[in-house]
């Protein structure tokens, strides 16, 4: 016996799934399944606080404009804005 030492002929060392095998699930939706007016509305935020020279993926743009969008309307529905 070998102390602090794993066996990897253990079974239950076998049975474990490598992490890659399963991709973790994007948090933001495709851009596609955005609407026309979402677009607009993400295109102007991410004009106006110039993201586009940032070298972040459109998608990335999208999601922190979208996400800006949301926490601006949940803002003005509680009446703080």
């Amino acid at each position: 016996m070998c102390f602090g030492r794993r066996d990897p002929t253990r079974k239950s060392y076998q049975q474990l799934e490598p992490s890659y095998a399963k991709p973790p699930r994007s948090r933001t939706p495709s851009i596609s399944s955005y609407t026309s007016e979402e677009k607009l509305r993400q295109d102007r935020i991410i004009h106006n606080h110039g993201w586009t020279n940032r070298g972040l993926s459109e998608k990335q743009q999208r999601a922190m404009a979208q996400t800006f969008s949301d926490e601006i309307q949940k803002a003005k529905d509680r009446g703080e804005w």
